[in-house]
């Protein structure tokens, strides 16, 4: 949660202040903020209503995924994880799957074979 009373701060002075008081680690182009400065005043608000408030009419979008980043850029979005199923569909555990040949010992299938060292 994040409380300040920020007035007439440039932009990396306020991400600054929120990377210490936050954890969040941020990511943005210096030279797209340096002419914006930032007046607000919040008092424990989660860091994304902060950024909203913040950048509201600027044209600067922030995007936050889940190792505690944020990108901050001008005129576009950031999406910080793939969507749903893009890999496709995940396998049902009806069917044992081996990763190493100790996985083997459990599983009864007659189209099991061991390969010799030749064929490795």
């Amino acid at each position: 949660m994040i409380t300040g009373n920020f007035k007439e701060l440039r932009t990396v002075q306020f991400i600054r202040e929120l990377e210490s008081s936050s954890g969040f680690r941020f990511y943005y182009d210096s030279l797209q903020v340096d002419s914006l400065r930032i007046n607000l005043t919040v008092r424990e608000q989660p860091l994304d209503k902060v950024l909203e408030q913040a950048f509201a009419n600027t044209g600067f979008h922030f995007s936050i995924d889940r190792h505690n980043n944020v990108f901050l850029i001008k005129e576009k979005k950031i999406i910080t994880d793939l969507p749903a199923g893009f890999f496709g569909e995940t396998k049902v555990a009806s069917t044992p799957i081996a990763n190493h040949a100790s996985d083997l010992e459990g599983i009864q299938d007659s189209n099991i074979t061991s390969a010799s060292l030749e064929n490795k």
